[in-house]
Protein backbone atom coordinates (compact mmCIF):
# COMPACT_ATOMS: atom_id res chain seq x y z
CA UNK A 1 0.00 0.00 0.00
CA UNK A 2 3.08 2.08 0.66
CA UNK A 3 3.56 1.85 -2.82
CA UNK A 4 0.58 3.13 -4.03
CA UNK A 5 1.05 5.75 -1.96
CA UNK A 6 4.11 6.70 -3.08
CA UNK A 7 2.88 6.71 -6.94
CA UNK A 8 0.67 9.05 -6.06
CA UNK A 9 2.49 11.74 -4.92
CA UNK A 10 3.57 14.12 -7.45
CA UNK A 11 5.81 17.60 -7.26
CA UNK A 12 5.48 20.32 -9.72
CA UNK A 13 8.39 22.61 -9.06
CA UNK A 14 8.49 25.67 -11.36
CA UNK A 15 12.49 26.84 -11.06
CA UNK A 16 13.51 30.45 -11.76
CA UNK A 17 16.39 32.22 -12.14
CA UNK A 18 18.47 34.54 -10.20
CA UNK A 19 19.09 36.84 -13.30
CA UNK A 20 22.12 34.49 -14.30
CA UNK A 21 21.52 31.83 -17.27
CA UNK A 22 24.96 29.75 -15.84
CA UNK A 23 23.55 29.28 -12.18
CA UNK A 24 21.37 27.10 -11.23
CA UNK A 25 18.43 27.21 -8.97
CA UNK A 26 18.07 25.12 -6.29
CA UNK A 27 15.86 22.32 -5.89
CA UNK A 28 13.04 21.61 -3.61
CA UNK A 29 14.20 19.30 -1.35
CA UNK A 30 13.69 15.55 -1.15
CA UNK A 31 9.75 14.82 -0.46
CA UNK A 32 9.03 12.71 2.38
CA UNK A 33 6.08 10.62 1.55
CA UNK A 34 3.76 10.67 3.89
CA UNK A 35 2.15 7.40 6.10
CA UNK A 36 -0.93 5.79 5.01
CA UNK A 37 -2.91 6.58 7.79
CA UNK A 38 -1.78 10.54 7.23
CA UNK A 39 -2.62 10.15 3.38
CA UNK A 40 -6.16 8.33 4.06
CA UNK A 41 -6.70 11.14 7.00
CA UNK A 42 -6.15 13.64 5.15
CA UNK A 43 -8.53 12.53 1.91
CA UNK A 44 -10.89 12.10 3.94
CA UNK A 45 -10.45 15.32 5.70
CA UNK A 46 -10.83 17.41 2.20
CA UNK A 47 -13.16 15.27 0.91
CA UNK A 48 -11.79 15.72 -3.07
CA UNK A 49 -9.13 13.64 -4.76
CA UNK A 50 -5.41 14.10 -4.08
CA UNK A 51 -3.10 13.78 -6.41
CA UNK A 52 -0.09 14.27 -4.62
CA UNK A 53 1.22 14.94 -0.91
CA UNK A 54 4.26 17.12 -0.03
CA UNK A 55 6.52 17.60 2.91
CA UNK A 56 9.48 20.81 3.07
CA UNK A 57 10.97 19.59 6.18
CA UNK A 58 14.70 20.09 5.68
CA UNK A 59 16.29 23.05 6.84
CA UNK A 60 17.93 26.30 6.17
CA UNK A 61 16.34 26.21 2.75
CA UNK A 62 15.90 28.39 -0.01
CA UNK A 63 13.90 27.92 -2.67
CA UNK A 64 13.84 30.11 -5.86
CA UNK A 65 10.37 29.11 -7.20
CA UNK A 66 7.55 27.01 -6.60
CA UNK A 67 4.24 26.69 -8.26
CA UNK A 68 1.85 23.96 -7.13
CA UNK A 69 -1.75 23.60 -8.95
CA UNK A 70 -3.67 20.67 -8.23
CA UNK A 71 -4.77 19.70 -4.72
CA UNK A 72 -1.56 19.43 -3.44
CA UNK A 73 -0.95 18.52 0.39
CA UNK A 74 1.14 19.67 2.88
CA UNK A 75 1.40 18.53 6.32
CA UNK A 76 4.10 19.40 9.60
CA UNK A 77 6.59 22.01 8.97
CA UNK A 78 8.80 23.81 6.29
CA UNK A 79 11.89 24.81 8.27
CA UNK A 80 11.52 28.10 10.16
CA UNK A 81 14.39 29.64 8.14
CA UNK A 82 13.44 28.77 4.82
CA UNK A 83 13.05 31.52 2.53
CA UNK A 84 10.73 31.72 -0.81
CA UNK A 85 13.50 33.81 -3.13
CA UNK A 86 10.73 33.85 -6.17
CA UNK A 87 7.14 34.13 -6.88
CA UNK A 88 5.45 31.58 -5.09
CA UNK A 89 2.29 30.19 -6.32
CA UNK A 90 0.04 28.02 -4.51
CA UNK A 91 -3.68 27.05 -6.34
CA UNK A 92 -5.70 25.03 -4.70
CA UNK A 93 -3.56 23.30 -2.16
CA UNK A 94 -4.55 21.60 1.04
CA UNK A 95 -2.34 22.50 4.14
CA UNK A 96 -3.41 20.33 7.53
CA UNK A 97 -1.21 21.37 10.45
CA UNK A 98 1.10 22.73 8.13
CA UNK A 99 3.45 25.89 9.92
CA UNK A 100 4.53 28.86 8.10
CA UNK A 101 6.05 29.71 11.11
CA UNK A 102 9.01 32.72 10.32
CA UNK A 103 9.14 32.07 6.57
CA UNK A 104 10.59 34.49 4.52
CA UNK A 105 8.89 35.33 1.81
CA UNK A 106 10.94 37.59 -1.10
CA UNK A 107 8.39 38.17 -4.24
CA UNK A 108 4.56 37.72 -4.58
CA UNK A 109 3.17 34.76 -3.31
CA UNK A 110 -0.42 33.39 -3.80
CA UNK A 111 -2.49 30.59 -2.07
CA UNK A 112 -5.63 32.10 -3.71
CA UNK A 113 -8.27 28.51 -3.39
CA UNK A 114 -6.42 27.20 -0.87
CA UNK A 115 -7.41 25.52 2.52
CA UNK A 116 -5.80 25.65 5.85
CA UNK A 117 -7.24 22.64 8.29
CA UNK A 118 -6.51 22.45 11.73
CA UNK A 119 -3.23 24.73 12.91
CA UNK A 120 -1.95 25.98 10.15
CA UNK A 121 -0.08 28.79 10.88
CA UNK A 122 2.07 31.70 9.33
CA UNK A 123 3.06 33.35 13.23
CA UNK A 124 5.97 35.71 12.34
CA UNK A 125 6.38 35.15 8.55
CA UNK A 126 7.39 38.26 6.69
CA UNK A 127 6.01 38.91 3.13
CA UNK A 128 8.37 41.56 1.31
CA UNK A 129 5.80 41.89 -1.65
CA UNK A 130 1.98 41.54 -2.28
CA UNK A 131 0.44 38.58 -0.84
CA UNK A 132 -2.64 37.31 -2.35
CA UNK A 133 -5.35 34.60 -0.30
CA UNK A 134 -8.50 35.37 -2.22
CA UNK A 135 -10.85 32.78 -1.79
CA UNK A 136 -8.72 31.08 0.51
CA UNK A 137 -10.61 28.90 3.59
CA UNK A 138 -9.33 28.77 7.17
CA UNK A 139 -10.70 25.88 8.91
CA UNK A 140 -8.62 26.51 11.55
CA UNK A 141 -7.55 30.02 14.17
CA UNK A 142 -7.21 32.63 12.37
CA UNK A 143 -2.55 32.20 11.88
CA UNK A 144 -1.64 35.54 11.48
CA UNK A 145 0.21 36.62 14.57
CA UNK A 146 3.71 38.61 14.40
CA UNK A 147 3.68 38.90 10.29
CA UNK A 148 4.87 41.56 8.44
CA UNK A 149 3.21 42.12 4.99
CA UNK A 150 5.15 44.92 3.73
CA UNK A 151 3.18 45.42 0.44
CA UNK A 152 -0.40 44.81 0.02
CA UNK A 153 -2.22 41.61 1.17
CA UNK A 154 -5.65 40.60 -0.10
CA UNK A 155 -7.95 37.75 1.45
CA UNK A 156 -10.91 38.92 -0.64
CA UNK A 157 -13.69 36.24 -0.35
CA UNK A 158 -11.62 34.40 2.01
CA UNK A 159 -13.26 32.44 4.94
CA UNK A 160 -12.28 31.89 8.62
CA UNK A 161 -14.27 29.93 10.06
CA UNK A 162 -12.82 30.03 13.54
CA UNK A 163 -10.97 32.66 15.74
CA UNK A 164 -9.32 34.86 13.78
CA UNK A 165 -5.91 36.63 15.41
CA UNK A 166 -3.61 39.60 13.78
CA UNK A 167 -2.34 40.45 17.22
CA UNK A 168 1.76 42.04 16.90
CA UNK A 169 1.05 41.96 12.92
CA UNK A 170 2.27 45.17 10.94
CA UNK A 171 0.39 46.30 7.60
CA UNK A 172 2.88 47.64 5.50
CA UNK A 173 0.52 48.33 2.32
CA UNK A 174 -3.33 48.33 1.76
CA UNK A 175 -5.63 45.53 3.49
CA UNK A 176 -8.39 43.87 1.46
CA UNK A 177 -11.60 41.83 3.64
CA UNK A 178 -13.52 42.60 0.77
CA UNK A 179 -16.52 40.05 1.10
CA UNK A 180 -14.41 38.32 3.58
CA UNK A 181 -16.55 35.49 5.95
CA UNK A 182 -15.59 35.51 9.82
CA UNK A 183 -17.36 33.57 11.81
CA UNK A 184 -16.08 34.12 15.25
CA UNK A 185 -13.60 37.00 17.20
CA UNK A 186 -12.20 39.55 15.34
CA UNK A 187 -8.36 40.51 16.99
CA UNK A 188 -6.36 43.31 16.31
CA UNK A 189 -4.09 43.29 19.10
CA UNK A 190 -1.38 45.84 18.72
CA UNK A 191 -1.52 46.01 15.28
CA UNK A 192 0.07 48.62 13.03
CA UNK A 193 -1.53 50.04 9.90
CA UNK A 194 0.75 51.78 7.44
CA UNK A 195 -2.25 52.25 4.89
CA UNK A 196 -5.86 51.69 4.91
CA UNK A 197 -8.28 48.45 5.72
CA UNK A 198 -10.72 47.73 3.29
CA UNK A 199 -14.17 45.61 4.59
CA UNK A 200 -16.56 46.26 1.65
CA UNK A 201 -18.98 43.49 1.65
CA UNK A 202 -17.33 41.81 4.74
CA UNK A 203 -19.61 38.96 6.89
CA UNK A 204 -18.72 40.80 10.39
CA UNK A 205 -18.03 37.79 13.07
CA UNK A 206 -19.31 38.30 16.53
CA UNK A 207 -16.89 40.63 18.16
CA UNK A 208 -13.99 42.78 16.97
CA UNK A 209 -11.53 43.94 19.41
CA UNK A 210 -8.46 46.41 18.60
CA UNK A 211 -6.11 46.76 21.57
CA UNK A 212 -3.38 49.54 20.98
CA UNK A 213 -3.49 49.57 17.53
CA UNK A 214 -1.50 52.33 15.87
CA UNK A 215 -2.36 53.97 12.60
CA UNK A 216 1.07 55.36 10.67
CA UNK A 217 -0.37 57.08 7.89
CA UNK A 218 -1.10 60.73 6.87
CA UNK A 219 -4.59 62.43 6.10
CA UNK A 220 -6.58 61.93 9.59
CA UNK A 221 -9.52 64.51 8.73
CA UNK A 222 -10.09 62.81 5.62
CA UNK A 223 -12.79 60.28 5.47
CA UNK A 224 -11.43 58.21 2.92
CA UNK A 225 -8.91 57.35 5.60
CA UNK A 226 -11.07 55.96 7.52
CA UNK A 227 -11.18 52.58 8.18
CA UNK A 228 -15.18 52.10 6.82
CA UNK A 229 -17.53 49.81 7.72
CA UNK A 230 -20.38 51.45 5.73
CA UNK A 231 -20.53 48.53 3.66
CA UNK A 232 -19.91 45.59 6.05
CA UNK A 233 -22.56 43.07 6.12
CA UNK A 234 -24.16 40.62 9.22
CA UNK A 235 -25.77 38.33 7.14
CA UNK A 236 -23.95 35.09 8.34
CA UNK A 237 -24.02 36.32 12.62
CA UNK A 238 -27.85 36.97 11.82
CA UNK A 239 -28.09 33.85 10.52
CA UNK A 240 -26.88 32.15 13.52
CA UNK A 241 -28.41 34.43 16.22
CA UNK A 242 -31.45 36.42 15.31
CA UNK A 243 -30.85 40.32 15.56
CA UNK A 244 -27.30 39.88 16.60
CA UNK A 245 -24.85 42.49 15.96
CA UNK A 246 -21.26 43.03 15.85
CA UNK A 247 -19.48 43.86 19.31
CA UNK A 248 -16.61 46.36 19.21
CA UNK A 249 -14.27 47.66 21.71
CA UNK A 250 -11.97 49.76 21.13
CA UNK A 251 -8.63 50.12 24.00
CA UNK A 252 -5.78 52.46 23.09
CA UNK A 253 -6.89 52.71 19.74
CA UNK A 254 -7.75 55.91 17.84
CA UNK A 255 -11.20 55.83 17.59
CA UNK A 256 -11.58 58.50 15.08
CA UNK A 257 -10.34 56.23 12.29
CA UNK A 258 -13.18 54.61 12.53
CA UNK A 259 -16.80 54.98 10.51
CA UNK A 260 -19.06 52.83 12.12
CA UNK A 261 -22.76 52.40 11.53
CA UNK A 262 -25.45 51.95 14.40
CA UNK A 263 -27.31 49.66 12.87
CA UNK A 264 -24.48 47.33 12.60
CA UNK A 265 -22.02 47.44 15.43
CA UNK A 266 -22.39 47.61 19.56
CA UNK A 267 -20.09 49.48 21.15
CA UNK A 268 -17.87 47.62 24.30
CA UNK A 269 -15.69 48.92 26.93
CA UNK A 270 -13.41 46.98 28.74
CA UNK A 271 -13.54 47.30 32.78
CA UNK A 272 -10.69 49.62 33.06
CA UNK A 273 -12.44 52.11 30.13
CA UNK A 274 -12.65 55.51 32.63
CA UNK A 275 -16.10 57.36 31.84
CA UNK A 276 -13.79 60.29 30.11
CA UNK A 277 -12.32 57.78 27.98
CA UNK A 278 -15.92 55.88 26.93
CA UNK A 279 -17.76 59.76 25.87
CA UNK A 280 -13.94 60.42 24.05
CA UNK A 281 -14.99 57.37 21.64
CA UNK A 282 -18.17 58.26 21.38
CA UNK A 283 -17.81 61.70 20.15
CA UNK A 284 -15.64 60.54 17.88
CA UNK A 285 -17.87 58.17 16.31
CA UNK A 286 -20.69 60.86 16.29
CA UNK A 287 -18.41 63.10 14.57
CA UNK A 288 -17.20 60.84 11.76
CA UNK A 289 -20.82 60.11 11.42
CA UNK A 290 -22.05 62.91 10.56
CA UNK A 291 -19.15 64.52 8.61
CA UNK A 292 -19.92 61.02 6.48
CA UNK A 293 -23.54 62.07 5.98
CA UNK A 294 -24.91 58.81 8.32
CA UNK A 295 -27.26 61.12 9.93
CA UNK A 296 -29.04 58.09 10.94
CA UNK A 297 -25.86 56.01 12.21
CA UNK A 298 -25.22 59.91 14.41
CA UNK A 299 -28.65 60.10 15.93
CA UNK A 300 -28.73 56.60 17.32
CA UNK A 301 -25.13 56.92 18.55
CA UNK A 302 -25.59 60.35 20.33
CA UNK A 303 -28.87 58.66 22.40
CA UNK A 304 -26.50 56.05 23.65
CA UNK A 305 -24.18 58.63 24.12
CA UNK A 306 -26.81 60.61 26.27
CA UNK A 307 -28.21 57.99 28.35
CA UNK A 308 -24.56 56.78 29.08
CA UNK A 309 -24.42 60.49 30.38
CA UNK A 310 -27.57 60.62 32.50
CA UNK A 311 -25.90 57.46 33.83
CA UNK A 312 -22.78 59.01 35.36
CA UNK A 313 -24.47 62.24 36.44
CA UNK A 314 -27.99 60.77 37.67
CA UNK A 315 -26.11 57.37 39.32
CA UNK A 316 -28.00 57.54 42.80
CA UNK A 317 -30.70 55.22 43.07
CA UNK A 318 -30.12 53.97 39.85
CA UNK A 319 -31.83 57.53 39.24
CA UNK A 320 -30.02 57.82 35.45
CA UNK A 321 -32.18 55.39 34.00
CA UNK A 322 -35.38 56.67 35.16
CA UNK A 323 -34.17 59.79 33.89
CA UNK A 324 -33.06 57.78 30.21
CA UNK A 325 -36.48 56.38 30.07
CA UNK A 326 -38.51 59.55 30.63
CA UNK A 327 -36.27 61.03 27.64
CA UNK A 328 -37.11 58.42 25.45
CA UNK A 329 -40.81 58.19 26.05
CA UNK A 330 -41.31 61.88 25.88
CA UNK A 331 -39.03 62.62 22.85
CA UNK A 332 -36.48 60.42 22.06
CA UNK A 333 -34.08 62.35 23.49
CA UNK A 334 -34.65 65.56 21.40
CA UNK A 335 -34.41 63.19 18.17
CA UNK A 336 -38.94 63.37 18.10
CA UNK A 337 -39.74 66.53 18.95
CA UNK A 338 -42.74 66.64 17.22
CA UNK A 339 -44.22 63.80 19.77
CA UNK A 340 -45.08 66.67 22.49
CA UNK A 341 -47.19 68.85 20.12
CA UNK A 342 -48.42 65.68 17.98
CA UNK A 343 -48.55 63.12 21.35
CA UNK A 344 -48.25 64.39 24.52
CA UNK A 345 -50.08 68.59 24.42
CA UNK A 346 -53.15 66.79 23.63
CA UNK A 347 -53.03 63.40 25.72
CA UNK A 348 -52.24 66.13 28.70
CA UNK A 349 -55.27 68.07 27.55
CA UNK A 350 -57.71 64.77 27.20
CA UNK A 351 -56.61 63.75 30.46
CA UNK A 352 -57.29 66.48 32.53
CA UNK A 353 -60.51 67.49 30.02
CA UNK A 354 -61.66 64.13 31.03
CA UNK A 355 -61.31 64.63 34.96
CA UNK A 356 -62.45 68.05 34.93
CA UNK A 357 -65.69 66.78 33.18
CA UNK A 358 -66.60 64.24 35.93
CA UNK A 359 -65.68 66.56 39.17
CA UNK A 360 -66.54 69.94 37.05
CA UNK A 361 -69.32 70.62 40.47
CA UNK A 362 -66.70 70.18 43.18
CA UNK A 363 -63.95 72.04 41.14
CA UNK A 364 -66.00 75.03 40.08
CA UNK A 365 -67.92 75.23 43.47
CA UNK A 366 -64.40 74.69 45.81
CA UNK A 367 -61.73 75.37 43.88
CA UNK A 368 -61.91 77.44 40.97
CA UNK A 369 -64.39 79.62 40.02
CA UNK A 370 -64.11 81.96 36.53
CA UNK A 371 -66.67 84.22 37.00
CA UNK A 372 -65.73 85.72 33.50
CA UNK A 373 -66.30 82.31 31.80
CA UNK A 374 -69.35 81.63 33.85
CA UNK A 375 -71.31 84.80 32.65
CA UNK A 376 -70.58 84.03 28.99
CA UNK A 377 -72.44 80.88 29.15
CA UNK A 378 -75.36 82.10 31.53
CA UNK A 379 -75.69 85.12 29.22
CA UNK A 380 -76.38 81.98 26.66
CA UNK A 381 -78.02 79.43 28.93
CA UNK A 382 -80.00 81.83 31.04
CA UNK A 383 -81.93 79.07 31.68
CA UNK A 384 -79.38 77.11 33.31
CA UNK A 385 -76.50 78.33 35.64
CA UNK A 386 -72.79 77.06 35.59
CA UNK A 387 -71.53 74.39 35.55
CA UNK A 388 -73.52 72.85 33.26
CA UNK A 389 -75.15 69.68 34.57
CA UNK A 390 -75.92 67.68 31.25
CA UNK A 391 -75.27 66.77 27.71
CA UNK A 392 -73.13 68.79 25.32
CA UNK A 393 -73.20 72.37 27.11
CA UNK A 394 -71.65 70.20 29.97
CA UNK A 395 -68.54 68.89 27.37
CA UNK A 396 -68.36 72.56 26.23
CA UNK A 397 -68.21 74.20 29.14
CA UNK A 398 -65.85 71.71 30.97
CA UNK A 399 -63.66 71.88 27.58
CA UNK A 400 -62.86 75.68 27.77
CA UNK A 401 -62.76 75.53 31.84
CA UNK A 402 -59.74 73.35 31.56
CA UNK A 403 -58.46 75.21 28.04
CA UNK A 404 -58.61 78.45 29.70
CA UNK A 405 -55.73 76.52 32.73
CA UNK A 406 -54.01 74.17 30.72
CA UNK A 407 -53.07 77.01 28.25
CA UNK A 408 -52.77 80.00 30.88
CA UNK A 409 -55.23 81.95 28.58
CA UNK A 410 -56.22 83.94 31.35
CA UNK A 411 -55.84 82.33 34.99
CA UNK A 412 -57.38 84.36 37.64
CA UNK A 413 -55.34 83.36 40.40
CA UNK A 414 -57.19 85.14 43.32
CA UNK A 415 -60.36 83.69 42.38
CA UNK A 416 -58.30 79.90 43.65
CA UNK A 417 -59.29 78.44 47.14
CA UNK A 418 -56.03 78.09 48.72
CA UNK A 419 -57.26 76.40 51.30
CA UNK A 420 -57.81 73.13 49.36
CA UNK A 421 -54.30 71.79 49.08
CA UNK A 422 -55.09 68.52 47.07
CA UNK A 423 -56.93 70.70 44.82
CA UNK A 424 -54.71 73.59 44.56
CA UNK A 425 -51.79 70.72 43.44
CA UNK A 426 -54.19 69.40 40.68
CA UNK A 427 -55.11 72.85 39.82
CA UNK A 428 -51.29 74.16 39.49
CA UNK A 429 -50.16 71.04 37.75
CA UNK A 430 -52.54 70.97 35.11
CA UNK A 431 -51.56 75.07 34.46
CA UNK A 432 -47.67 73.79 34.63
CA UNK A 433 -47.85 71.08 32.10
CA UNK A 434 -50.22 73.24 29.89
CA UNK A 435 -48.05 76.10 30.13
CA UNK A 436 -44.83 74.26 29.58
CA UNK A 437 -45.68 72.19 26.00
CA UNK A 438 -47.30 75.80 24.91
CA UNK A 439 -43.29 77.25 25.60
CA UNK A 440 -42.30 74.44 23.81
CA UNK A 441 -45.00 74.57 20.68
CA UNK A 442 -43.71 78.43 19.96
CA UNK A 443 -40.06 77.64 20.00
CA UNK A 444 -40.81 75.10 18.10
CA UNK A 445 -42.18 76.80 15.70
CA UNK A 446 -40.45 79.88 15.39
CA UNK A 447 -37.56 77.69 15.47
CA UNK A 448 -38.55 75.65 12.53
CA UNK A 449 -38.65 79.57 10.61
Amino acid sequence: MRYIVTALCVLLVSVGSLGQSTRQAKKIPDIRILSFSEYRYIKNKVTQRVLSAVDLSDRDTSIIGLGLYDKVIFCDKISRRTTFLDSCFFFYCYFVNSDFSNISFNSFVDFNNSFFFEKSTFSGSRFKETASFINATFDGDGPFNFVRFEKEVTFENAKFSNHTSFSNTKFGGNVSFNQVVFHENLDFQKVTCNAGMDFSEAQLPTFIYFYNTSFEYDDLTDISSKIDFRRSRLDTLQARIKGAKCSIQFDDTDVDRFLLPYDRFLLMFGQGTTYEQKISAYESIIKNCREAGMNESARDWDIDYRRLQNVHNYWFLGFGHLVNLFNWVWWNFGYAKWRILVIWLPFFFLFFLAYNYIALNRLWGTMYKDNELGKAFLKRHAHTAPPVQYGWERFAFAFFYTAVIYFGFKIRHEAVNYKNTRGLLYLYTMYAVGTLHMAFAFSYIISAY
